[in-house]
């Protein structure tokens, strides 16, 4: 997978809608894909918690499932797992899931 960083600087391959609150309130979690130095190609896969259109939530940094995904994984899979399972630790539930096509080369 290559990312094209004009069209998607922040190299995020997937976007989950996550609801809690009795779908009252939403947060978003992202995958991006992430290359090392010198490589044409992603080869690990991280992820985060936002605030639509805001700024990352907070009070996470002990929390080992969040740290666990701010850690990445081999692939995109593994990563988009990690993201399930930091929702299932605090009982939210993810609404949808959109992959990202604008500049993403698969």
């Amino acid at each position: 997978m290559k990312i094209d960083y004009m069209l998607n600087p922040l190299a995020i391959v997937k976007r989950f809608d996550i609801s809690y609150d009795n779908g009252q309130r939403r947060l978003e979690g992202r995958i991006y894909a992430r290359g090392e130095e010198g490589l044409d190609e992603a080869n690990w896969f991280d992820g985060e918690v936002r605030y639509p259109e805001k700024c990352e939530i907070g009070g996470v940094q002990e929390d080992q499932f969040y740290q666990d995904l701010k850690r990445g994984a081999p692939t995109q899979k593994e990563a988009e797992e990690k993201m399930r399972r930091w929702c299932e630790s605090f009982g939210l539930e993810i609404s949808a899931e959109t992959e990202e096509i604008v500049g993403v080369i698969r």
